[in-house]
C-alpha cells in the first residue's frame, strides 16, 4: 500500500544562490578573522583566505557570506611579500590563519583588532604594546580522529568544514603533546569501530603530567578499558576520562592526581576544566593583573575558575573572594585552600554570574574587582560593576568585541580606562586577548 508523503515540517525551500563566475580582485584589507578582503565586480565584499592587502588574485566564489562572498584564491597576478608559513597544512587547516603575515604587520594587526573593537564603542584608550607568547607553547589541544577504510585520520578540522586535516605534528604545540599524535593514531585503530570517530583533548598540567579526555559515545567494553589502561601506563598519562555527547564525565583511570602550579602552589585540575592555553600566556596575564593590583587589599575575582588570578592575588591582598559558576572548579580551589596556609585569605562562592550577577552593593566591599568572563562577555555583571563604588577594575578578555561592550558600560558608569594591553596567547591565529585597567577619577 502506497502512502502519500507528508508535507509537514518542510517549510520553504531555500532559494539557490547563483554565484558569480571567477574574477580578478585586489585585496584591500586584512579582516578580523584573518581573511583578505576586496570588492568584487558587482560591488560586494569578497573574503579570501591566505591573502594580503596589495595582492591581485583570481578567485573562485564558493559561498555567500551574509551580503558578501567567500572565495578561494586560484592564482595571483600580483603577490606582496609574505612570511613563509611554518606548517605544512597552513592552506587547509582551520587553526592558524596568519602564518603568511609579515611579523611587523602581524603585531600591528593584532593590536589594531583590539583598538578597532574599542573604537566601535566610542572608546580610545591608551593601547600598550602587544605581549607575545612563543610559537610552540600550546599546552592543551583537541584532536579529531576517525577510523576509515584507508586508515586513521587524526588532526584538526579544515577551514570552515568538518573535513579532518591529517597531521603528524603541529608547530603550535609543546613537544609532549606532539609526541602523542602517533600513539593516539594507533590507539584509535584499536579503540574505535569502523567509521567510528572521537575527539582527544590533551592537557599538560605540570611537569610531564598529561591529562587525556576522550569525547565519544562508544561502548567501553572490558577490552577497550584494558587498552586505555595500557595506553596510560605506556605513555605516562596521569588521567584518562570519557566525555559523552550529553556532557557526562566518566573516569577511566587515574595514575596520579592532576594538578597545576599557580604561583608555586599546586591546585587540583578537575576533568573538563578551563586552563589558559599556554604557561607563558598565563604568566603574562597574571603579571599584568598583579601589576595593576598594587596597593589593593580586598579583591573580588569574578569568573575565577580554579584560581588562576585568585591564588597569585592572595599573595598581595588581605582578602580575595573567588566566584565562579562551575562547582567542580570552585571545589578544586577550596581543596587547595584547605591544604595550604598561604591561601587562608581566599574565600569562595559558587554562583552563575551570567544569570545571577553580583550586585553593586555586594561589590562595594572590595577595592578591586577582576573579571575574566567567557567569550560572550559579562554584560549584566559589567553593568553592576559600573553602578558600584569599587575604585579599581581589571577586565581580562579573549574577545575584543564583547570586552569593548562591557568596558563601554563601565565608562558610562563613571570609570576611566587607564590602558589596555593586547596579549597574543594564540600565535598565528586571529584570536587576541586583552587586559584593561580602569579606575574611578
Amino acid at each position: 500500500m502506497s502512502r502519500r508523503p507528508s508535507r509537514r515540517g518542510r517549510g520553504k525551500q531555500k532559494k539557490q544562490v547563483k554565484l558569480p563566475p571567477p574574477a580578478v580582485i585586489e585585496i584591500e584589507t586584512l579582516e578580523s578573522h584573518g581573511d583578505g578582503a576586496g570588492v568584487g565586480p558587482d560591488g560586494k565584499r569578497v573574503y579570501v583566505p591566505s591573502t594580503l592587502p596589495g595582492d591581485v588574485v583570481e578567485v573562485e566564489f564558493v559561498a555567500m557570506r551574509g551580503d558578501s562572498y567567500a572565495a578561494r584564491a586560484q592564482s595571483f597576478a600580483n603577490q606582496v611579500h609574505r612570511r613563509q608559513p611554518d606548517c605544512d597544512v597552513f592552506d587547509l587547516c582551520g587553526g592558524c590563519q596568519l602564518q603568511h603575515v609579515p611579523e611587523d604587520d602581524y603585531k600591528s594587526w593584532k593590536s589594531n583588532n583590539v583598538k578597532t573593537a574599542l573604537a566601535r564603542q566610542g572608546l580610545e584608550p591608551e593601547i600598550r604594546p602587544l605581549e607575545m607568547t612563543p610559537l610552540a607553547s600550546r599546552r592543551r589541544s583537541t584532536f579529531t580522529a576517525k577510523k576509515t577504510q584507508r586508515g586513521v585520520l587524526i588532526g584538526y578540522n579544515g577551514a570552515q568544514s568538518n573535513q579532518i586535516i591529517d597531521i603528524n605534528h603541529c608547530p603550535r604545540l609543546i613537544d609532549p603533546l606532539n609526541r602523542l599524535i602517533g600513539p593516539l593514531r594507533s590507539l584509535t585503530e584499536g579503540l574505535l569501530p569502523a567509521n567510528g570517530g572521537a575527539r582527544f583533548a590533551l592537557t599538560q598540567s605540570t611537569g610531564h603530567s598529561i591529562d587525556l579526555m576522550i569525547e565519544t559515545d562508544i561502548d567501553l567494553s572490558l577490552a577497550r578499558l584494558e587498552m586505555l589502561s595500557a595506553f596510560a601506563h605506556d605513555h605516562h598519562i596521569s588521567r584518562i576520562t570519557r566525555k559523552s555527547s550529553d556532557n557526562l564525565i566518566e573516569p577511566i583511570i587515574e595514575l596520579k592526581p592532576v594538578k597545576v602550579p599557580l604561583s608555586g602552589i599546586e591546585v587540583p585540575l578537575p576533568a573538563d576544566s578551563f586552563l589558559q592555553p599556554s604557561l607563558e600566556g598565563e604568566q603574562v596575564l597574571t603579571d599584568l593583573v598583579l601589576q595593576a593590583s598594587s596597593g589593593c587589599q580586598h579583591v573580588i575575582d569574578l569568573y575565577a575558575g580554579i584560581g588562576t588570578f585568585s591564588v597569585p592575588l592572595a599573595g598581595i591582598a588581605k582578602s580575595v573572594l573567588a566566584v565562579d559558576g562551575a562547582l567542580h572548579q570552585i571545589a578544586a580551589l577550596k581543596a587547595a585552600i584547605n591544604r595550604n596556609v598561604k591561601l587562608v585569605n581566599i574565600t569562595t562562592e559558587t554562583r552563575d554570574l551570567q544569570r545571577n550577577a553580583m550586585m553593586a552593593s555586594e561589590l562595594n566591599q572590595a577595592d578591586l574587582v577582576v573579571f575574566d568572563p567567557p567569550r560572550a562577555g559579562a554584560k549584566e555583571q559589567a553593568f553592576e560593576i559600573s553602578q558600584s563604588d569599587v575604585p579599581r577594575v581589571i577586565s581580562v578578555s579573549c574577545n575584543p568585541a564583547t570586552m569593548a561592550r562591557d568596558l563601554r558600560a563601565l565608562v558610562e558608569g563613571g570609570y576611566e580606562i587607564e590602558y589596555v594591553t593586547p596579549v597574543d596567547q594564540f600565535p598565528m591565529s586571529y584570536h587576541v586577548e586583552a587586559v584593561a585597567v580602569l579606575g574611578r577619577p
